[in-house]
């Protein structure tokens, strides 16, 4: 296992079940693994400590391939190494979520997306990014409507739908 930080390895942050099984290469590149570091470094880990329990990465670094594979958003910070979809077992969603929201005014966040009722995407900004100082970052929901295709809607820190 190659670690990216004290409880975040590089293989758990790039492996994926559906890659695996489309035989889709996701080796990430070196300025891609420089974004996995940030991400573990600046987000995960505090979470972690935050929340003192494990954190499982369900999807981290996509390469195009997998991520369009996986029906992925063209514009998706998986695709750069800056994205988790994260749960933490034993922890509510909503309780995880809230969280991070905690957090968000220490970290470099960029996203918290509830999705589809199975998992949290985190983001965080790049590194040397000039707006990330001002950067509000976007609390949202992800369900799908009733043609399958994904709607965000804002999500307020009392857990509903604004």
């Amino acid at each position: 296992m190659t670690p990216l930080t004290e409880h975040f390895t590089k293989e758990e942050l790039v492996g994926s079940q559906e890659g695996a099984r489309r035989g889709i290469d996701n080796t990430p590149s070196p300025d891609i693994v420089r974004n996995l570091i940030r991400l573990c470094d600046q987000i995960l880990e505090p979470l972690r400590n935050a929340i003192s329990r494990p954190i499982v990465v369900s999807s981290g670094y996509r390469c195009a391939a997998l991520n369009a594979a996986v029906r992925g958003s063209k514009n998706s910070d998986h695709l750069r190494g800056l994205a988790a979809d994260i749960t933490a077992p034993g922890m509510d969603l909503d309780e995880l979520a809230e969280k991070v929201r905690t957090l968000a005014p220490y970290v470099p966040l960029r996203q918290c997306i509830k999705e589809f009722a199975q998992w949290i995407h985190v983001s965080c900004t790049p590194e040397n990014d000039d707006y990330a100082a001002d950067f509000v970052p976007q609390f949202l929901v992800a369900t799908l409507n009733d043609k399958g295709e994904t709607v965000y809607s804002p999500w307020s820190s009392n857990g509903r739908v604004s």
